[in-house]
């Protein structure tokens, strides 16, 4: 008996439907998926671990800011007189301006990059403490922590960013950082700056050891598209507060607490006193 019971002679056979050969994942699509997935795992046990109260940061002056004109985006020549193995409260309470800030971590600090998901997890937001235990070695995450941490107790409004690469930048390369924008999401610190005499505002980014002053006009986005990454939808953009000490509530943070838009970041006014932050 045929197999095409159903054939007659003026029939074909009918023809295999046509189906698109989709296109493998770059890299960095890999990396999204991953990350999405890692995200959703966490929820079912950070709510809990959050809700824990934990001691915030008590500012040392008024939450009014000030500063002196800058000439540049970036500070060369400041500083710092903090010793690296001072009582860490007493670091902290010195690193008084943007410029003393990236003076100490420019001198005493180190740049790693967790090369297992465990190492990832065992090193993920360290403490000052622990960042100073440490000898003063932390990945990205590690930094934005600190710079919240030590913003925070200055007075300014501290947020941190999560970005992941945009598939820009798919060439070998040879630095640490080339490597993470092809390979890895990274973290930092930022607040918005406002200038009340002059009525400007622009955003202050704590990228690992360096801080910028971004130029009025650039936003949030256009850094991270400059930089080879963007802001990571949905979880990108968060208010820091200090969580209690475990890698879930750490890592919660970032889905648990609403996501930002750029219009919502509340500005860190700059006063008329010489007080925290000064250019080069």
């Amino acid at each position: 008996m045929s197999t095409h019971s159903k054939l007659t002679p003026d029939s074909e056979p009918p023809i295999a439907a046509h189906h698109e050969v989709s296109e493998p994942l770059t890299r960095w699509q890999h990396i999204r998926r991953w990350c999405y997935l890692a995200l959703v795992a966490l929820l079912a046990d950070t709510a809990s671990v959050m809700t824990e109260d934990v001691e915030q940061p008590v500012p040392l002056r008024s939450r009014t800011v000030s500063t002196r004109p800058l000439e540049g985006s970036e500070f060369v020549f400041w500083l710092s007189s903090a010793d690296p193995d001072d009582d860490i409260q007493t670091i902290i309470d010195d690193l008084d301006s943007d410029g003393k800030y990236q003076a100490f971590l420019k001198e005493h600090s180190d740049h790693t990059l967790p090369k297992t998901p465990w190492t990832f997890l065992w090193t993920f937001a360290y403490s000052p403490e622990e960042f100073q235990d440490n000898d003063w070695e932390a990945p990205c995450n590690g930094y934005a922590e600190f710079a919240c941490e030590v913003g925070e107790r200055h007075g300014k409004n501290m947020y941190v960013l999560a970005l992941w690469p945009d598939g820009s930048n798919e060439k070998p390369k040879n630095s640490v950082d080339d490597f993470k924008r092809r390979h890895s999401w990274h973290i930092v610190a930022f607040y918005l700056r406002y200038d009340r005499k002059t009525g400007t505002r622009n955003y202050v980014v704590f990228n690992n050891d360096t801080v910028t002053y971004l130029q009025p006009e650039i936003t949030l986005a256009e850094w991270s598209a400059s930089n080879g990454y963007e802001i990571i939808p949905g979880v990108g953009m968060k208010k820091w507060k200090r969580v209690p000490h475990d890698w879930r509530a750490e890592l919660g943070r970032h889905i648990i607490q609403p996501n930002l838009i750029e219009d919502q970041i509340e500005p860190t006014v700059i006063g008329n006193s010489d007080l925290m932050l000064a250019g080069r």
